[in-house]
């Protein structure tokens, strides 16, 4: 699994963080910090998540899993 989290601060730094993610540019950015795992988890002051685009929160503590086998895709046949 992919985690970014992102310290952007204020305005000018939350533009700039959405130039850069629609640039695919973000993870290089000073105020990102960006990790692989198979266990995330976060508790603390309440923050707000975004999975896979659904947002949430403000929650103040939560446990990412990846289970084996949990998703499965068919892809149609090359021809």
């Amino acid at each position: 699994m992919d985690v970014m989290i992102s310290f952007a601060v204020g305005q000018l730094a939350h533009v700039s963080y959405g130039i850069d993610l629609l640039r695919s540019r973000h993870l290089s950015r000073k105020d990102v910090l960006h990790r692989n795992g198979n266990v995330v988890s976060i508790s603390g002051t309440p923050f707000h998540s975004s999975c896979d685009g659904e947002v949430v929160g403000p929650i103040s503590d939560r446990t990412w899993r990846v289970e084996k086998s949990a998703f499965e895709m068919t892809l149609p046949d090359e021809t």
